[in-house]
């Protein structure tokens, strides 16, 4: 969930039940200083995986805890608890470094902006009062450059002087 929403761990922590509308495919995100912002959330598989969750969820702890994420005790999970997750499944799949929730929230905006999805659209995703913020994740890279450039060139845009 969190690079397919691009949303912070401690947003995704704190994610309740009420925030959470499958059947419009959306959740309801408080962000860094009380700002509120929609996210969608971006496939079916998702969707579903989330559904079976709550199912499962649901059975093993009839809990009145609210949030949507719990832990292996059936209480709100916490930042932590999602950081050691990442760093065990990161562990469990042979990768030399860990994945973080924040690596996961860079790669959504840096995939999104490679794909030419403009930079507004990625700001309001990822809950950036300014603009300057989602800039940082406007990483060329070479074999984008050179996709680009030689597009450009197919398109008569680029003209060799000899």
């Amino acid at each position: 969930m969190l690079y397919s929403t691009g949303i912070r761990v401690g947003e995704l922590t704190s994610i309740t039940l009420n925030d959470l509308d499958l059947y419009k495919g959306q959740i309801r995100i408080k962000g860094k200083g009380h700002r509120e912002r929609k996210v969608f959330i971006p496939d079916q598989e998702l969707m579903r995986l989330i559904d079976t969750y709550m199912k499962v969820r649901n059975r093993l702890f009839p809990t009145d805890v609210n949030t949507l994420l719990l832990n292996s005790r059936g209480k709100a999970a916490s930042t932590q608890f999602i950081r050691k997750l990442l760093r065990e499944l990161s562990h469990k799949c042979g990768l030399e470094e860990h994945a973080t929730p924040h690596m996961c929230r860079h790669s959504t905006a840096t995939e999104l902006l490679n794909a030419g999805v403009d930079i507004r659209f990625v700001q309001k995703l990822m809950g950036h009062q300014s603009i300057t913020t989602t800039q940082r994740y406007t990483h060329v890279s070479d074999e984008e450059l050179r996709n680009q450039i030689t597009a450009a060139a197919l398109r008569g845009g680029l003209k060799m002087d000899n």
